[in-house]
């Protein structure tokens, strides 16, 4: 199988084909960015690649290289094309390119010195056809081309291969050359995600000063691409700006574990240095009821991290609800958060909880706050299958008695029917 990687001469229409029922000639046409066409059938089109099957075999061409795919049927010269949708432009989550933004860039591209141009496509041809996983650009050569080379690999980063691209954002990081800035504040709108977080990553690693820093970073914070927005939670990690809490508080609700958790760190740091607690359990607060599983745990877990025991109110509602994982979340926030005045719900929890690893914290927040009503449930619990949940019911029963009956249920129980009611 073949794969389209230079520029192809012309194949005419009448190469291959099939008949449909009326007799049209019918088949697919591949324009390519370079101006050459491709005729076939389409056996397969995804994001990436469109496979077409030829007179001499199939063959795959990049998507990168496709301007359009057009289906043709030959019935008369009035009949209009019928062009195929390019899957990524469909994509709800990239939007259509911006024609202007793409002229503005070849138009940087067409100052660049046509040597500097070839020599810059040479080390790009070479890094891609190297050996290995392990791509990179030669720092010396860049820097012996000037200026334009920087700006030149700046401007080719959407059309380079994705493979490439932490090859390609290493060496402009290197360069340090202030004169990309420009190209990068073009590319932080450009409509792939990839693309977004390279050009984000470069710039702020460039620029000098977190106003510069800033002022490509805020644009991203509310992505529309996960990974974008993972990407600036990165670059955030080690903030302590206060102008940053706001705009940080509004990912701690993100459905995605990784981005929530990164601006829930970030957040809570930014809280402590500023004394910002009440507002931090404010954001909280109103993320506790979402819809979203995994939101509710973390938050509940990071509420117990405010050190502030009044906020059991707000975390014992949770011991009720339908997720196990949110009621383990729960009783872990509240042994944190040191409130006895959760012991009620606590107890109440054990003598309905069935689920090993809510079980296993809820003993925890037990074992904390002593909580003597929670023995007859708790002994119920060493007829568990699972012998870590026996285990820990025996040591929760152990720290609140000081008996020492191990996991033997019998036992456990003909003591607390021994004693006075």
């Amino acid at each position: 199988m073949n794969s389209i990687l230079l520029a192809l001469p012309l194949l005419l229409p009448g190469f291959f084909g099939a008949q449909d029922a009326d007799g049209d000639l019918r088949y697919y046409r591949v324009h390519l960015r370079n101006g050459n066409v491709i005729d076939g059938e389409l056996l397969k089109e995804t994001t990436n690649e469109v496979l077409l099957r030829l007179k001499v075999g199939e063959m795959t061409i990049r998507r990168d290289q496709i301007e359009k795919v057009e289906f043709v049927k030959m019935k008369s010269q009035d009949t209009k094309a019928i062009y195929r949708p390019d899957p990524r432009k469909e994509s709800p989550k990239e939007p259509a390119k911006d024609p202007a933004k793409d002229s503005a860039r070849s138009a940087i591209i067409e100052k660049i010195n046509p040597e500097v141009r070839k020599k810059v496509d040479l080390m790009v041809w070479k890094a891609r056809s190297a050996q290995g996983e392990e791509k990179s650009f030669s720092h010396q050569e860049l820097i012996a081309l000037g200026d334009d080379a920087a700006v030149y690999l700046a401007a080719r980063v959407p059309d380079m291969d994705p493979k490439l691209q932490p090859a390609i954002s290493t060496a402009l990081i290197n360069l340090k050359n202030a004169k990309v800035l420009p190209i990068l504040e073009m590319l932080l709108t450009h409509e792939s995600g990839a693309i977004r977080a390279v050009a984000v990553t470069v710039a702020v690693m460039i620029v000098d000063g977190d106003a510069e820093k800033n002022r490509f970073i805020r644009p991203l914070v509310r992505d529309r691409d996960a990974s974008v927005r993972g990407t600036v939670m990165g670059l955030l990690s080690n903030t302590e700006d206060v102008e940053w809490f706001d705009a940080v508080s509004e990912l701690c609700g993100d459905t995605n574990k990784d981005i929530r958790n990164r601006a829930l760190n970030i957040v809570h740091r930014i809280a402590q240095k500023h004394n910002l607690q009440e507002k931090y359990s404010h954001v909280l607060s109103q993320n506790i009821q979402s819809r979203d599983e995994g939101v509710r745990a973390d938050t509940a877990i990071a509420m117990g991290s405010t050190g502030k025991p009044e906020n059991w109110k707000v975390v014992a509602p949770l011991l009720n609800d339908i997720d196990s994982k949110v009621r383990a979340a729960a009783a872990q926030s509240l042994m944190t958060l040191g409130s006895a005045e959760a012991g009620p719900d606590l107890v109440s929890l054990a003598t309905r909880e069935r689920d090993r690893w809510a079980r296993i914290c809820l003993a925890g927040a037990v074992q904390k706050f002593r909580l003597q009503k929670a023995i007859e449930p708790i002994i119920d619990w060493l007829n568990d299958a699972d012998e870590e949940v026996k285990k820990v019911a025996a040591e929760t029963l152990t720290l609140l008695t000081g008996e020492k009956h191990g996991t033997d249920r019998d036992k456990w129980v003909a003591w607390f029917a021994a004693q006075p009611k």
